[in-house]
């Protein structure tokens, strides 16, 4: 089954990362009893929407290990090894919560530390970061940050997780292939995708681990593979039908702020803005790995024409603002990208829209425009590691689909109209293709 999963996917080439390379903001360092670990607070690209708590959890992601204790256990569960970072509840010692496996209440995870082995790939779980960034802040992406391990601890991890998961299981199958190459060292066929260039620590994506997320059933249409699941999504998904249909978004959804018209248009919305971050991001299994958190929506009593957004809101607020409770999409599972074979692309899902929201839209022509600029290629490269092929891929990408988008927009059957000020709160409706 493993070799049936890697033969799908396209070979990885990469330069390796090397710990004392000035990259990021700031490189926070993290002794421990081997190498010392590092960890990359990136920089930010410009105008990008990075929120306050991105910034904050990038914090929090580099202090795990060092000024955080944190427990060690090895991922278990799905296809991709891993490492999860586990809170140590209080009184306890972090050998102690790692020798139950991290299964213990009050251990709750904290972060996954994953690298480039199997499908798994540590530029596209950074990448897809900042591209959702660049993109609006869309789709609720984790942030992920670049991390180092002591490679003598990162074998230890890789044992322990082949002892305690079934023999031959796919999970035990990647977690030997990822053993293979943590023991190769200098020697091994794989040491630039995983190792750092002093070949004493392993190098991968620390992304956040959210809560309270949730799998979006209804964004999922069967399939025996990855590239036969985003062709059925094309065919059957209820929500891509709408995307494809030229009427406009009113003869779509109502204009009542009811939960039925808000949750259309938002779903519609998400799905549109999946389509645009896979087709640029390579993504290679995204249908079967979405999910959903739910969101306040309500009417800024102080704004008319303006529909707010928040996570939480207590009883009261809620009766207060006669706010209603959508689905809002997550895309947490990013790891399967970047260099792999790109099944929404290979399904041409991108070729059906007819609807858009006017923000995604506009971002996604200036980033077109700034991968142009050598500045734009360092940043993927430095802050994601991204290898020249990586970027021209992704680079093609982006043209394709921003000519696409832009002549249908210029032609009138692509319609910049999916927007909550607009449907719901009577904000008049621009069409900028530029």
């Amino acid at each position: 089954m493993l070799s049936n999963l890697m033969a799908l996917l396209v070979p990885i080439t990469m330069a390796g990362m090397t710990t004392t390379y000035n990259r990021g903001t700031q490189i926070v360092q993290i002794p421990t009893s081997g190498a010392t670990e590092v960890c990359v607070i990136p920089k930010k690209f410009p105008e990008a929407k990075y929120s306050k708590r991105d910034i904050e959890k990038e914090q929090e992601l580099c202090s795990f290990g060092g000024t955080e204790p944190v427990a060690f256990c090895p991922k278990t569960a799905s296809t991709n090894p891993g490492v999860q970072f586990h809170m140590v509840p209080e009184g306890m010692t972090a050998a102690q919560v790692e020798a139950k496996t991290c299964q213990l209440d009050g251990a709750k995870m904290l972060a996954k530390y994953k690298g480039s082995t199997s499908c798994s790939y540590t530029p596209s779980l950074v990448g897809y970061y900042h591209v959702s960034r660049i993109l609006g802040d869309i789709l609720q992406v984790p942030p992920a940050v670049l991390r180092t391990m002591d490679l003598k601890k990162h074998q230890q991890l890789a044992a322990k997780g082949m002892s305690i998961t079934k023999s031959g299981s796919l999970i035990w199958q990647t977690w030997d292939s990822y053993a293979k190459k943590l023991a190769a060292g200098s020697a091994g066929k794989y040491k630039d995708e995983v190792l750092t260039s002093d070949f004493k620590q392993s190098y991968a994506a620390l992304q956040e681990n959210p809560r309270n997320e949730e799998r979006y059933t209804e964004m999922f249409n069967g399939g025996a593979d990855t590239q036969e699941r985003a062709i059925r999504f094309g065919a059957r998904n209820p929500i891509y039908a709408l995307l494809k249909d030229g009427r406009s978004v009113n003869q779509l959804v109502g204009n009542s702020f009811t939960v039925a018209n808000a949750q259309k248009l938002q779903q519609m919305k998400d799905v549109s803005e999946l389509i645009v971050m896979d087709t640029i991001m390579n993504q290679h299994d995204r249908f079967g790995n979405v999910h959903f958190t739910m969101k306040y929506f309500y009417k800024d009593p102080n704004d008319a024409q303006n529909i707010k957004s928040t996570s939480k809101m207590k009883p009261e607020e809620v009766r207060q603002t006669g706010a209603i409770a959508l689905k809002a999409m997550m895309l947490k599972d990013n790891d399967c990208g970047v260099s792999k074979g790109n099944v929404v692309k290979g399904a041409k899902l991108a070729e059906g829209l007819r609807h858009m929201n006017q923000g995604t839209y506009t971002r996604l022509m200036k980033f077109n425009a700034a991968m142009e600029n050598e500045e734009t290629r360092k940043f993927f490269k430095d802050e994601t590691l991204m290898t020249d092929a990586d970027l021209k891929s992704i680079k093609g990408n982006l043209n394709q689909l921003a000519a696409m988008l832009k002549k249908f927009c210029q032609a009138g059957t692509l319609k910049l109209d999916l927007d909550m000020d607009v449907q719901f709160a009577g904000k008049p409706l621009s069409q900028n293709c530029e």
